[in-house]
This record gives structure tokens, C-alpha cells and sequence, in this order.
């Protein structure tokens, strides 16, 4: 019977499970794939361990047996004599595999002193703290983890700076233009008119926007965003949204079409966080596409058995380059040609995962960028 039969088809029987064992922790243990090195470095200790223990005993016994026959306690015979120079032999590798076994523990142990140092300057906030992968494969998978760790605090420790600077800026700004009207007006030199009292109004709901995107955020962060369901009709949702688009389509003479399936049924979802995504994806089409350029949207029930309402915003403009590309959706994530807070993106992902959907985005260089919505339909 083969041996990849018995892996599989031999009862086990479990061993008991020890008192010291957490009571959270499934009984018996699953290794998973982080498991796999250190199963694979204790069980090289243990067979190197079980043959130094085997050679020293037998060096033992034979050094034992030599002295005990040169002080006429024991007689050896010619067949004894013969296996000496094996136990020698034995020996002698048991002292090479003691020799290269600390070597390796001293050298494994001098590199998670480094790892503990490094792990300490990042506790200190020294983000590019960083070791040498080296060693053993296991000691390289520890290298590389630590390092994709730092690489991912040093990142995160980043987009957080960015993060105070960009909400610092964008509220200074309308608050300025706020404080030097108002004091321009009490000193006389601006007179209190419609005109002034709309410019300041204007700024207060600037700031009101962006306040209401950080709740936003946050709300979808936390799994607290508030959806408002109601059956929806989707054709109706697209052209009142093209609509409200006239006027910047036509400045820069950019041809949209629209091709929404025939006899759509209408969707549970949130007209107004739908709306939200869709201004959103279709502002930043405008934006990106050039004098004379085209967007096409689509709309369109996918798969019978589980339908899925999908829809798509494909423009011709400069598209996005692959490095921006894996970060739009990040929050305060902007491209360097970008303006705003960079949290539209990030918003409208959060508003389509809250209902269950998934939001992505394909582009290439100088041939446009397609976002696509994806959502299950709701039976009512």
C-alpha cells in the first residue's frame, strides 16, 4: 500500500487536548501556510538533536569500553575492535554537526537581535528602519516580512502626514477668504451686499462639503453608513444625472453616449449615495477627457440565475499611469495632476461595498479609463 495512502486514509487518533491549551484556539491545532517554515526548522533541530544524541552516546560508550578493557575490567574482542574506528567516525561528525548547529543558533540569534532592534526604531517612529533578508529560508521569510511591515507603516505614516496638511489646507483656504471679507467689512472697506453675503456663503458650504465627505468616510469605515433603499430606476437615475452635465459637456464639445438596457426592472438601492457615486465617476470623466473626446455609460443586467446590475463609465482622456493606478481608491490618495482632497474615489468604493457591490477601475496611458460598478440586484 502506497504511502500517500496512509498519509490520507489512516485514522488518526487526536491526542488530548493540554490544560495550558487557549480556549479560543481550535483543538486539535490547523497549521496553516505561516506554519510551514517552522514546522520545517523544528523538525531539522530535532533530527540533528536525535543524531548528536546518538553519536555522543555511542562516543561515550566506546571511550568507556577502551578504558575499561585497558584497565582489565572488560575483554574486547577483535569484532569490538573493529567498530571503534565507526564510533569514531560517528563522533567526529556528531562534533562537525554540533559545530555547524551553534554556528547556525548564533547566527540566527545575532539576526533577531537585529530584528529586534529594527522592531524597536519603528516603535521610535524611525519608519525606514529596515534588515537584510539573509540566512536560512526561515530567517528570510522573517526579513522580508519585517520589511513589508516597515515599508507598510512607513506608507501609512505618510499618507496620515498628507492626510493633516491636505485638511489643514483645504479648510484654511475658505476660512481666509471668510475672515478677510468680514474684517474688510467692519472696517468699511467692503459694503454688507448680496453679492459679498453670497461669496461667503459659497466658502461656508465649501467647507460644508468637505466636512460632510471626513463623516462620510468615517461612517463607511466604521460599517455605519446609513443606506436609504427604495426600488430605483436606473435609466431615469442616468439622464436626470447627463443632464445636470449639460453645460460642461458642451464647454468642452465632448460627445457622451448612453446605452442602458431595454426594460430594465427597477433596483433596491440608495438613489441619493447611488447618485453621489455616479456625479462623482462622471465629474472625474469630464474632467480627464479633452476638447472634443467621448464618454460612453452603460447600464445593463448581467447573469439570470443571480443578476447584477452593471454599470460603466469608459472615457477616451489621458488615462491613469499603473502607479496611481493601485492607490486611486485610497483615501486622500491623489495623483499629482489632481485637485481636491482625493477622497471622491475612496467615498464612492466604500457607498458601492456598504451595498454589497465592488467598484474598479481599468486604464491605460493615453487610452482613457473605464470605472465599473458592479452591484447584486435586491428581490423586494
Amino acid at each position: 500500500m502506497s504511502r500517500q495512502y496512509w498519509k490520507y486514509k489512516q485514522p488518526v487518533r487526536p491526542r488530548r487536548k493540554p490544560p495550558w491549551w487557549p480556549e479560543n484556539e481550535p483543538w486539535p491545532p490547523q497549521h496553516s501556510g505561516r506554519d510551514v517554515h517552522r514546522i520545517r526548522f523544528f523538525r531539522k533541530f530535532g533530527c540533528s538533536l536525535l543524531f548528536l544524541v546518538i553519536a555522543v552516546c555511542g562516543f561515550v560508550i566506546v571511550i568507556l569500553g577502551k578504558i575499561a578493557s585497558e584497565m582489565g575490567w572488560i575483554s574486547i574482542g577483535p569484532r569490538m575492535h573493529s567498530i571503534v574506528p565507526f564510533w569514531f567516525l560517528l563522533a567526529a561528525l556528531a562534533i562537525i554537526v554540533m559545530i555547524v548547529s551553534a554556528r547556525r543558533f548564533f547566527r540566527t540569534t545575532r539576526y533577531i537581535n537585529e530584528v529586534l532592534e529594527a522592531a524597536d526604531s519603528l516603535a521610535e517612529e524611525d519608519y525606514q528602519a529596515r534588515v537584510q533578508s539573509r540566512g536560512p529560508a526561515e530567517l528570510h521569510s522573517l526579513g522580508r516580512a519585517f520589511n513589508n511591515m516597515a515599508e507598510r507603516l512607513e506608507k501609512s505614516d505618510q499618507i496620515r502626514r498628507n492626510q493633516f496638511a491636505d485638511v489643514a489646507h483645504e479648510l484654511k483656504t475658505p476660512l481666509t477668504v471668510i475672515q478677510g471679507n468680514l474684517e474688510a467689512m467692519i472696517d468699511g472697506v467692503y459694503v454688507l451686499d448680496d453679492k459679498r453675503l453670497s461669496l461667503l456663503y459659497e466658502e461656508t458650504e465649501t467647507m460644508t462639503a468637505l466636512l460632510e465627505d471626513l463623516r462620510t468616510i468615517a461612517l463607511a469605515e466604521s460599517g455605519a453608513l446609513i443606506l436609504n433603499k427604495e426600488p430605483t430606476v436606473i435609466p431615469a437615475l442616468l439622464n436626470d444625472l447627463l443632464l445636470s452635465f449639460e453645460n460642461q459637456v458642451k464647454a468642452k464639445e465632448i460627445h457622451i453616449t448612453s446605452s442602458v438596457q431595454d426594460s430594465m426592472p427597477a433596483v433596491i438601492l440608495s438613489p441619493v449615495r447611488m447618485r453621489e457615486v455616479l456625479h462623482n465617476l462622471l465629474s472625474n470623466a469630464i474632467r480627464h477627457t479633452p476638447v472634443g473626446g467621448k464618454i460612453e455609460v452603460s447600464a445593463l443586467i448581467e447573469n439570470e440565475s443571480s443578476p447584477n446590475l452593471k454599470i460603466s463609465i469608459m472615457d477616451n482622456g489621458e488615462g491613469i499611469a499603473p502607479d496611481d493606478l493601485e492607490m486611486i481608491f485610497e483615501r486622500f490618495y491623489k495623483a499629482s495632476d489632481s485637485g481636491g482632497m482625493g477622497l471622491g474615489l475612496s467615498i464612492a468604493k466604500k457607498i458601492i461595498e456598504a451595498h454589497g457591490g465592488s467598484l474598479s477601475a481599468k486604464s491605460h496611458p493615453d487610452e482613457g479609463t473605464t470605472m465599473t460598478i458592479c452591484l447584486p440586484i435586491e428581490e423586494e
